[in-house]
């Protein structure tokens, strides 16, 4: 319908000009249909608290989310907001497919794929001794976690000639010294990181045999130290240990009768010197 006016004339008389009035025009915009973002979801580790929210586009909100076919993880369970939380309880990897309604009825599918695991872990506690001079080879081992992992050294050191590749390795020479401590760390593909507990890495002790005439001698010489392991008298003498070890070992052999004193050292000297006499 058309509204009719009338302009007065330019005189201000009382005739005059009738124009006519058209209603507003209203513009009708189509409502975007909808549709659900369709991503990679997180990986849940098992134990550990999970959320994270679906996205739909289009429709009228607000939207109202279901599983419509499938199983998420025990533990976790998905909102009517679009929230999937919980703390999974299962390893696997489950499949699943979701239902959206926005407020005018209208609705939208998708399918997911979630995969839960163990969380990651290093399970080397110790390592073998090793030998000096002698090829040496240990290997990390981890669990949990999506593989492949990739290890590093994040606290202390290894013994001289020895090293740890990024797949967990540990192999080389050991030209001696001292025991060690350290700690390694392993990362999996998704980014995660677990450390290992303090290791030790001990550095078996070269043990030598010093005979005299009265007696023999047994130290383990470990680096730049010695100590005295055992003393074996021969027979008709009685032993003495003046120096137990640290930078020196000496022992005494005494004749029980009628025979000289005996004695056998092993000291520190670039490197561990034994003598006797």
């Amino acid at each position: 319908m058309f509204a009719t006016t009338t302009v007065p004339d330019a005189d201000g008389g009382g005739g005059g000009v009738p124009t006519t009035t058209r209603p507003p025009t209203t513009t009708t915009r189509p409502v975007p249909p909808l549709a659900i973002d369709v991503v990679d979801l997180t990986e849940a580790t098992v134990g550990s608290a999970y959320d994270v929210v679906l996205v739909a586009t289009g429709g009228q909100i607000p939207y109202t989310w279901q599983v419509a076919t499938g199983v998420l993880p025990p533990g976790l369970a998905l909102s009517s907001a679009g929230l999937i939380a919980g703390v999974p309880q299962a390893t696997g990897q489950f499949s699943f497919s979701v239902r959206v309604a926005d407020q005018s009825g209208r609705s939208a599918s998708a399918s997911f794929a979630l995969t839960a695991t163990n969380a990651l872990r290093v399970l080397t506690t110790s390592l073998p001794e090793v030998e000096a001079g002698s090829s040496y080879q240990a290997t990390m081992e981890a669990t949990g976690g999506a593989p492949p992992y990739q290890w590093m050294l994040v606290e202390g050191q290894l013994p001289d000639g020895l090293s740890l590749s990024i797949e967990g390795v540990v192999s080389g020479t050991s030209s001696g010294g001292s025991s060690t401590n350290l700690v390694v760390a392993a990362t999996d593909s998704l980014g995660r990181v677990a450390h290992s507990g303090k290791l030790t890495v001990v550095l078996a002790a070269d043990r030598r045999t010093v005979a005299a005439r009265g007696g023999t001698v047994f130290v383990d010489v470990l680096g730049e130290s010695v100590s005295l392991f055992l003393v074996s008298p021969a027979d008709g003498f009685s032993a003495i240990v003046v120096e137990s070890g640290g930078f020196r070992v000496e022992v005494q052999f005494v004749p029980l009768q009628g025979d000289a004193t005996s004695w056998v050292v092993c000291e520190v000297a670039d490197g561990v010197v034994c003598s006797h006499g």
